[in-house]
């Protein structure tokens, strides 16, 4: 009946909108404005992006936030909002769907209509309301396994009539394009992406409110300020001149993601880049919000992006940042302000005995991580050693990755193993599992594994990072290793349990 429901609503809010153009009400870029803001990943992390974002003189600075299909908790980020609103940020909100195998899922109505209606019965603190329709989707990784501008531009035109239906006071903006994602099997240059799209929705640049730029320094996030490509910190103005030559508009735009990795640029160095970016190239007056990504990392895979350090100290990036802060002036959504007067705000997060499922809801936050990391390609030079095995008289260190997330993530992004290092993937039944090196740094062997013997052994090389290796038969285990001299198909596989490197050390001896 739900769903029966649901298809009603979607047919009846495509059938209404029509062809008709509903904007947003409010035009951000014709009252008093600040710039300055962060991308977090976590809503309860409102509080202590609003210190930064807003200085000590400024005020409503933007914060980008994702929201999960997963994580539709009412309760949760209703507290968001109210906490928004009494820190004077304005959220940016985009909408994701869930990571599945190596892609995330692909959107349809029914995610839509879920989302508009939940974020529709949300406090906002502005009037108006952004939404940025998923991320990334010229890249086959961020969009349900493949490359398809035409499913996704009738996904954002339906998006713009479901959201637009419930308030006019949405504001949508397109997925931030990946600008360093060349033409291939898995991805396609964003001016191709988008030509495809309007060829499929001719109106679609008409029915957008805004433009959503992820303006990073490539190559390798890495880039100088003075970079003028369409991959560079100025990729916004390529893109708003592909609009311009189409249109009429002059759309106001968000950098959404942004940002040096600092664990190859000097800290100095990316904070005066970043003064310099926001001085000379982010000083284009159609730009709204510039939100690096990220505020907190701890210890995570974004350690090189994050303003704040493991211990959660204001790194260099962070005091330059903070201090372009300015007192900004939207227009503001009076009702949420009534109620912030009258003390009907939630002011503080959950009491912090509460358990890490209960903070967290349903959000698969690690694989969140996991699934960015491997995106951005960050360093892990060393591998967390788990077992010992043994294999045509070879003794191998290896990391086990017998979990979904574990097996995605790989040795992807690491720029080594040593000869006696290695991992092991661990399946809970036999199939042709097929292999990629999309990330990788250097060659490796791959040994296909079944009822504990070796069936084939592939070379594998990170100059062809899509090319499928598949094994002849199915498999149960898969070993990646740099070196398999002395091991041949037939020989047998033995596991050791490591209690500790003692332990293996003796093995090993």
């Amino acid at each position: 009946m739900k769903r029966f429901f649901v298809v009603l609503v979607t047919f009846f809010a495509l059938i209404a909108g029509g062809g008709r153009r509903v904007i947003a009400v409010e035009n951000p870029n014709l009252t008093a404005n600040n710039k300055i803001g962060i991308h977090v990943l976590d809503p309860n992390e409102v509080m202590e992006a609003a210190k930064l974002v807003n200085g000590d003189t400024g005020a409503w600075g933007y914060v980008t936030v994702p929201i999960q299909a997963t994580d539709r908790n009412r309760e949760k980020w209703i507290r968001f909002m109210r906490q928004a609103a009494e820190n004077r940020v304005i959220p940016i909100v985009r909408v994701a769907t869930v990571v599945s195998g190596l892609h995330w899922d692909e959107p349809n109505n029914y995610d839509l209509v879920d989302f508009a209606n939940f974020l529709n019965d949300l406090p906002w603190p502005t009037k108006n309301r952004y939404v940025v329709i998923f991320n990334e989707v010229n890249r086959a990784d961020e969009y349900g396994g493949y490359v398809s501008p035409e499913k996704y531009a009738d996904t954002l035109m339906n998006a713009i009539t479901i959201f637009k239906e419930r308030s006019a006071d949405f504001f949508i903006l397109p997925a931030g394009m990946d600008n360093a994602a060349a033409s291939n099997g898995e991805s396609l240059h964003w001016r191709s992406y988008w030509e495809r799209m309007v060829a499929r929705q001719p109106e679609i640049l008409e029915r957008i409110d805004g433009w959503t730029s992820h303006a990073y320094p490539n190559p390798g996030f890495r880039g100088r300020p003075s970079d003028r490509t369409d991959r560079s910190i100025a990729s916004f103005r390529f893109e708003l001149d592909f609009v311009s030559r189409r249109t009429d508009r002059d759309l106001p735009v968000f950098i959404t993601e942004t940002g040096w990795d600092m664990s190859v640029v000097d800290e100095r160095v990316a904070a005066s880049y970043l003064k310099t970016a926001h001085d000379q190239v982010w000083n284009d007056p159609r730009i709204v919000a510039i939100t690096p990504f990220l505020l907190r990392a701890g210890a995570g895979p974004f350690v090189g992006f994050s303003f704040l350090d493991m211990n959660g100290q204001p790194r260099e990036v962070y005091q330059v940042w903070r201090s372009l802060a300015v007192k900004g002036e939207p227009v503001l959504n009076q009702e949420v302000l009534e109620e912030i007067k009258q003390g009907g705000v939630v002011s503080e997060t959950k009491d912090s005995s509460e358990s890490i499922f209960e903070r967290f809801e349903l959000v698969d936050w690690e694989g969140v991580w996991l699934w960015l990391a491997r995106i951005l390609g960050l360093n892990r030079d060393r591998v967390a050693h788990e077992e010992m095995v043994e294999i045509g008289g070879r003794k191998y260190w290896v990391e086990v990755a017998d979990t979904n997330d574990e097996r995605i993530r790989g040795l992807s992004g690491r720029s080594r193993l040593k000869d006696n290092e290695g991992m092991l993937f661990v399946f809970e039944n036999k199939d042709r599992y097929a292999f990629w090196m999309k990330e990788m740094r250097f060659d490796i062997y791959i040994v296909w594994i079944s009822s504990g013997k070796v069936v084939g052994i592939d070379n594998a090389s990170y100059a062809t990072p899509y090319k499928r290796i598949w094994p002849n038969e199915e498999v149960d285990m898969v070993l990646e290793v740099v070196d398999v001299e002395g091991i041949k198909i037939g020989d047998e596989i033995k596991r050791f349990e490591v209690r500790d490197e003692v332990d293996l050390e003796a093995k090993i001896d």
